[in-house]
């Protein structure tokens, strides 16, 4: 009996999930009946360590008929924890202390219990000592920028084959460097 209900849920979940629009990262699909009043675009940092304390920026659609000052919470897991709008279509809220592993993530009314308001996605923690401070300080502040990893990725690239362009053309000469190739040369 236990087994038939089993395959009974997941046959119902598998028919809700088809049924509703499908995002890259989604984790189980809402609740039937559960009312979709914002749509996540995009969330950084999508993991933390299990320390907490990130600040999560999430992009998104409020949908029409979200109530106006209807306080917003973000849902870790099972931790609700407060979110504020800092401009039309984006949020801010801070990821709680959490075991490592993957956890749901979305958006839910203040005091609504937890109910999904939002599409689910989801969040990973990670383990304290796999994470190297600098390279999540280094995520914080291309977040704060409002550089994307992908941005990042191509500046890189474009630095170093601007690097690699003025080694040629400095070394291009003599076979002897001298000491770091000292500031003369004027043009």
């Amino acid at each position: 009996p236990a087994a038939a209900a089993a395959q009974l849920r997941a046959a119902a979940a598998a028919l809700h999930s088809r049924s509703n629009r499908v995002h890259r990262g989604q984790v189980p699909a809402n609740p039937p009946g559960s009312v979709v009043l914002w749509e996540i675009n995009d969330f950084s940092p999508e993991w933390d360590t299990e320390s907490g304390g990130a600040k999560v920026i999430i992009s998104g659609t409020p949908r029409p008929g979200l109530p106006e000052g209807l306080h917003l919470c973000c849902v870790f897991g099972q931790v609700e924890v407060p979110a504020e709008q800092i401009s039309l279509g984006v949020l801010r809220c801070r990821a709680p202390p959490h075991p490592p592993g993957r956890v749901p993530f979305y958006i839910s009314c203040l005091g609504g219990g937890k109910r999904p308001a939002s599409d689910i996605r989801t969040f990973e923690y990670r383990e304290v000592g796999t994470v190297n401070a600098r390279d999540r300080r280094a995520a914080e502040v291309r977040l704060a920028a409002g550089v994307t990893e992908r941005d990042f990725q191509l500046r890189l690239v474009h630095l170093l084959i601007g690097a690699d362009r003025s080694s040629k053309h400095q070394g291009g000469g003599s076979g002897s460097g001298g000491n770091g190739g000292g500031g003369g040369g004027g043009g």
